[in-house]
């Protein structure tokens, strides 16, 4: 994340001043052992507001409570759970805050895996929230985005997105290939390691999720071989190389490199 606090240091928000403590504010959910319809309430001096009701069909985590728009209110930091509790997605994020009068709610925002993180600088809070769109079907997608925000009274401020690209590939072996021609099993000829034979990798389509899945296989020309523990909707093979084998990309833009062995993950 050393990017990312980078980023965060020309967007700077903070001051040096301490804040007075903030006036307290309770947030729960009148069924925390639910996955299923929870509702958000709110309780500010003894009275109640209802900021979710159980009609909308969310399931909730109040993920951290804090003042973080400077008002004198705490605030909370509520995650969306789109899979209720199952893996088929990343979570969305919103805040909740009061201004002595009424409660507003920001647009909830994000597909994250690894959730959202908060990052104080000074007085003033910066969220770094990940919408990484996996989807169920065989489409890569690549409209992935990272999200360094923070509040703007009570809306979300953008202070800096970046999103993945598409890293084009000499040859490659997509989910949406095998969808296309009607096979649960595809193959693609290489010559990977520059021996003038080529290299054979093969995969399975994982319906569920709409990716070639965990297990996908590298047949070397020479005998060898290697046996993937991670999944993608699409194996390409990059033009450049590391010990004289291509690197891949898997799904998107997600680097592997040779290091001599098997294939790694290429991270900066």
């Amino acid at each position: 994340m050393s990017l990312l606090f980078s980023l965060l240091t020309l967007f700077t928000l903070g001051f040096s001043n301490p804040r007075p403590e903030p006036i307290p504010i309770e947030y729960t959910s009148s069924t925390p052992e639910e996955w299923m319809w929870q509702d958000l309430v709110a309780v500010v001096n003894g009275q109640e507001y209802v900021l979710v009701s159980e009609e909308e069909g969310l399931c909730l985590r109040v993920q951290e409570v804090a003042d973080f728009n400077g008002n004198g209110y705490n605030d909370a930091l509520v995650e969306v759970l789109h899979g209720c509790g199952g893996n088929c997605c990343g979570n969305g994020y919103f805040v909740a805050s009061f201004d002595g009068q009424a409660f507003y709610k920001t647009r909830t925002l994000g597909e994250d895996w690894d959730g959202a993180e908060v990052v104080w600088d000074g007085n003033w809070a910066n969220f770094i929230i990940e919408a990484r769109y996996q989807g169920f079907n065989a489409e890569m997608g690549c409209n992935d985005s990272l999200y360094v925000l923070a509040l703007d009274g009570y809306r979300w401020m953008e202070l800096e997105v970046t999103g993945s690209g598409y890293l084009e590939a000499l040859a490659q072996l997509t989910a949406e290939q095998l969808v296309e021609a009607g096979r649960e099993r595809g193959s693609l000829a290489f010559d990977l390691d520059g021996d003038g034979a080529k290299d054979v990798i093969t995969a399975e389509y994982w319906e569920r999720w709409g990716t070639l899945g965990e297990g996908w296989t590298i047949h070397f020309s020479g005998g060898g071989k290697f046996v993937a523990d991670f999944a993608g909707k699409r194996i390409g093979v990059l033009p450049t190389q590391t010990y004289g084998v291509h690197d891949l990309v898997i799904g998107c833009d997600n680097i592997y490199y040779w290091d001599g062995e098997v294939y790694r993950l290429y991270e900066e």
